[in-house]
């Protein structure tokens, strides 16, 4: 032991110094710290093994809950296939089929005359149907001067035309006498087309053994021809026409 004041060595019995002459009594500052520091570390100890300890438990606990653990297997999911809608975009269009001959249904006319016989007495007719057989040959006509005369063609449904037209005469040279029924009989040198819903186009001609067709853009159901002029006769006075044709495709 040491004196506090003087620091002179002391007996464990000694009550006062013999060197300053303090008295000595019980001290309990020193081993009071050294015990609060001791008690503080072993508690510091203690706590952080018992946190230590806690923790490695709670470890081997999930460890072990995760070992337990049923395994659950998800089937990977399949988007469906994006499908394109079965529709137009706005602004598109659709491209019309290519325009091709039409044939009418059925043909009718004002008047028509009788069946004829060329220079080999073989029988000729006339009839309305004869303007769409496809044959420049064969003719529909009517007799004199036909201005006012017309053809009546009814198609097979709606259909949106393109072209009109037709041979402005008849078309043929017969086979036993090779007379000109073209130069023998009047041509027809305008008429007016019109369409089921009212539409009108003139058309004229030039005194030509051809089809001589115009454009147009219309959708009907029904095409009449009404001969607006015809040229003087010549040999004979009938007003013909061989062949109507008309193009387009179905509306």
């Amino acid at each position: 032991m040491y004196c506090p004041r003087c620091h002179a060595a002391l007996e464990r019995e000694d009550r006062r110094c013999w060197a300053c002459g303090r008295r000595l009594g019980p001290s309990i500052t020193r081993p009071a710290a050294y015990t609060i520091v001791i008690a503080a570390l072993a508690i510091t100890l203690v706590v952080g093994a018992n946190r230590l300890w806690a923790a490695a438990d709670e470890r081997g606990q999930a460890e072990e809950a995760r070992k337990n653990a049923p395994v659950t297997t998800v089937a990977p999911t399949t988007a469906p296939a994006a499908t394109e809608p079965a529709t137009t975009a706005p602004g598109a269009t659709t491209t019309p089929p290519a325009p091709a001959p039409v044939k009418a249904a059925s043909v009718a006319a004002s008047a028509q005359t009788g069946p004829a016989q060329n220079g080999c007495a073989q029988v000729t007719t006339y009839d309305p149907a004869n303007v769409q057989d496809g044959n420049p040959a064969t003719a529909w006509r009517s007799l004199g001067d036909g201005t006012g005369q017309t053809l009546q063609l009814t198609l097979a449904g709606p259909t949106h035309l393109t072209q009109v037209g037709l041979i402005p005469g008849y078309d043929k040279i017969d086979d036993c006498t090779s007379a000109d029924r073209f130069a023998q009989m009047r041509k027809v040198t305008s008429v007016r087309w019109t369409f089921a819903n009212g539409a009108t186009v003139d058309q004229a001609f030039t005194p030509d053994r051809t089809m001589q067709a115009i454009p147009v853009d219309v959708v009907t159901t029904t095409v009449a021809i009404e001969i607006l002029g015809t040229t003087p006769p010549g040999d004979l006075d009938y007003t013909p026409i061989s062949e109507v044709g008309l193009v387009g495709y179905p509306a």
